[in-house]
């Protein structure tokens, strides 16, 4: 994700901001509101440790446009669930930041597949 983001980010800078493709809000504007939201609800970690100053300044312009605003706020916006594209998946998120000091936690180094894999075929 933060790769991903990485290149919205250098997009925005490239062409001038403040919106992603220079001085006027667009349909890409809007595509990436709706991205970050439904990155910031699937994986909310990984979301906080990839999203940059410069996109989250979009993100909080583009919420802030006259008609986007009103409609984000009415009940006509269907909010994200267990059922569309975007869905909270906390086993695909970012473990929880590991303690200062401690050695992160991995799996086995070794399996019956990546031994094979290791000799190679017979």
């Amino acid at each position: 994700m933060a790769q991903y983001l990485g290149h919205l980010d250098e997009t925005l800078a490239a062409n001038g901001g403040p919106w992603l493709l220079g001085a006027q809000c667009s349909a890409g504007d809007i595509a990436v509101l709706q991205l970050m939201l439904g990155l910031h609800f699937s994986f909310p970690k990984a979301y906080a440790r990839s999203i940059t100053p410069a996109l989250l300044s979009l993100v909080e312009r583009v919420k802030q446009r006259p008609k986007l605003s009103v409609y984000l706020a009415s009940t006509r916006r269907a909010h994200f669930n267990h059922n569309g594209i975007f869905r909270s998946l906390p086993e695909l998120d970012l473990p929880d930041e590991e303690p200062v000091g401690e050695e992160p936690k991995r799996a086995a180094a070794s399996s019956p597949t990546r031994e094979k894999r290791a000799r190679g075929p017979k």
